[in-house]
């Protein structure tokens, strides 16, 4: 690992039983890059994603973020949503994001910033249980961004969300890695999203790293010749 890394994982793996998650991943994401992390439903991103953040352990392997292992110590400067965000539905945006900045020790003016950039200004008082799914997923998001992390774990991020929705999710990430030097490490299974948002991939099929490329006008090609290869 080197100064410019933001996060390494080193032969990382998981299983349930008999059924192995996550194999030996190893990858590097370098600091001030969008790199996506590209696989059909069910590849075992969202694992990896896990271990890496210390929601689940790991079998074997380990995490360095911004060459830190200690897993509470690596989470300092790192915003992140994993799957569909949970919410306390009876409380309203604002309210569940100033539960978010005294958990982080934030200072509570990051709760308006985030709302407005996301787009929840107008609905922040309104209670959670009254959100679509889109929404939910705009307050993930700024709950993700709280404080302006040095490194951005998205997992899904534009699930539900309407063309508008996508759009914006896209430009926000893009704002962040280009105007506050944010690296982005963003799971998808949508190709061509990746593709307008990323500097490079690696792609994971059951659980292995099958390939790890820049993006290019052969990323499709590379990602159907590696998942192909998966398979047999």
């Amino acid at each position: 690992m080197v100064a410019s890394d933001a996060l390494v994982t080193n032969q990382l793996s998981r299983r349930f039983g008999r059924r192995v998650a996550v194999r030996n991943l190893s990858l590097c994401v370098r600091s001030g890059e969008i790199y996506g992390f590209l696989g059909p439903n069910g590849a075992g991103k969202t694992t990896a994603i896990r271990c890496m953040l210390g929601l689940i352990r790991s079998d074997s392997g380990h995490t360095k973020i911004f060459g830190e292992s200690d897993p509470i110590k690596r989470l300092e400067g790192v915003g992140a949503m994993v799957e569909s965000p949970a919410f306390h539905g009876f409380l309203s945006a604002r309210e569940n994001l100033m539960h978010a900045v005294r958990y982080a020790d934030l200072r509570a003016e990051t709760v308006d910033e985030a709302l407005q950039t996301v787009g929840l200004t107008d609905r922040s008082e309104h209670k959670v249980a009254t959100y679509s799914m889109g929404m939910r997923q705009r307050l993930g998001l700024a709950r993700a961004i709280l404080g302006r992390p040095r490194l951005l774990i998205l997992d899904e991020p534009t699930n539900g969300m309407d063309p508008r929705g996508v759009a914006d999710v896209r430009a926000l990430i893009l704002e962040f890695a280009r105007e506050h030097g944010t690296t982005v490490f963003i799971s998808s299974h949508h190709l061509a999203e990746v593709e307008r948002l990323c500097n490079r991939v690696g792609i994971l099929d059951r659980g292995h790293l099958v390939a790890e490329c820049a993006v290019d006008a052969r990323l499709e090609e590379t990602y159907l010749a590696a998942t192909e290869a998966s398979d047999s």
